[in-house]
């Protein structure tokens, strides 16, 4: 009779219980639940995996009288208690998956006082490399490999250099050859030409700089680089980034928008929505207000002043133009200012756009 199985439990790591539906798997004195347990899908890298057999005492004379599983990987945790007639207990194994990677299938021989029953650990290991691979590198070029599609610098200040890595893992037969053809203005690159053996993985050092930035616009902005991957077509990586003024070290003003976030009614669609926001300044020295970005062009934005004195307010007027809109919205201001605080500041606006 084949048992149902259902985790019901998970505690630092895996801890796996079970639930059984249906009853097999006895010898005298000792009926278990179930005489085999599948622990899934695995990793080499995760913690000790606490697994749960549980058993009916039949009668209240039999004693179990080991517990030997043929794998040192498997550690079994003492039981002293003796059990009445009916009574309902477990054997608890402690199992570590390091160093052992591939279809696990374990047996532990359960010794009673005149019979014995075997228990089986089955499941899958998955290895570090292949852990690695598919938790990280889930964009494919052909037969590369490659761990996220841009480049994400996050903010960047005027006149830092920033440096974030790609992650490539070739998985082709042969030697794979990565030219770099364009790279936007500020990006450079460690290494311009790159060779990456079969089977290898291969990080690439890019960095960030707005002195090699014409005409520098604060904010977000998006650019894209492109590759040449030998035997493909030219490939285009994304290059994200948010340029914020060059810090003033000497700023103590603070910025704060008293009403954000801010949930508008419903409206319906081609309709403009209209908020003001309040900039407070929390600081000690003055506020300056450089520059905001939207992050629709269906938004604009005003304000009755820039720069801001310590305790002073200015507001800001948000309109958001909803033609072609339906549904849920979300839109966001980023304020750029000297805020020692938060230099680069959101600010929310949030409503639902009914269809007409």
């Amino acid at each position: 009779m084949q048992s149902k199985i259902r985790r019901v439990m998970k505690v630092g790591g895996f801890v796996l219980c079970f639930l059984f539906i249906s009853v097999h798997g006895f010898s005298q004195g000792v009926r278990f639940i179930d005489e085999t347990l599948d622990v899934g899908l695995i990793r080499e890298t995760d913690s000790i995996q606490t697994v749960v057999f549980k058993y009916i005492q039949t009668d209240s004379l039999s004693v179990i009288k080991s517990v030997v599983p043929d794998c040192e990987c498997i550690i079994v945790l003492p039981e002293k208690k003796k059990y009445k007639e009916g009574d309902t207990s477990e054997i608890v194994l402690q199992f570590d998956p390091n160093n052992r990677p591939g279809l696990l299938s374990k047996k532990v021989n359960v010794r009673l006082d005149k019979d014995s029953i075997t228990l089986y650990l089955i499941g899958e290991i998955l290895p570090k490399a292949d852990v690695d691979l598919k938790l990280n590198f889930k964009n494919k070029i052909g037969c590369v490999l490659l761990a996220g599609n841009s480049l994400n610098f996050g903010s960047v200040t005027m006149e830092e250099t920033f440096t974030k890595q790609l992650r490539f893992y070739n998985t082709c037969d042969s030697v794979v050859h990565i030219d770099h053809i364009a790279l936007p203005e500020g990006l450079s690159v460690n290494e311009k030409k790159i060779a990456i053996k079969s089977n290898q993985f291969h990080s690439i050092s890019y960095s960030f700089n707005t002195d090699n930035v014409s005409g520098v616009t604060m904010g977000y902005s998006e650019d894209q680089m492109e590759l040449k991957i030998a035997g493909m077509n030219e490939q285009y990586v994304g290059v994200h980034k948010s340029i914020l003024p060059k810090r003033d070290v000497n700023s103590l003003a603070k910025i704060a928008v008293i009403d954000n976030p801010h949930h508008f009614n419903a409206v319906n669609q081609g309709d403009t929505v209209e908020y003001v926001y309040h900039i407070q300044n929390i600081g000690s020295t003055e506020l300056k207000l450089y520059d905001v970005k939207a992050s629709c062009d269906c938004v604009s934005v005003s304000f009755d002043k820039d720069d801001i004195a310590p305790g002073a307010t200015s507001q800001m007027k948000m309109i958001f133009n909803t033609a072609n809109r339906t549904g849920k919205q979300r839109k966001y201001l980023y304020i750029i200012s000297n805020a020692r605080n938060h230099p680069y500041f959101k600010v929310e606006l949030e409503g639902k756009v009914l269809e007409k």
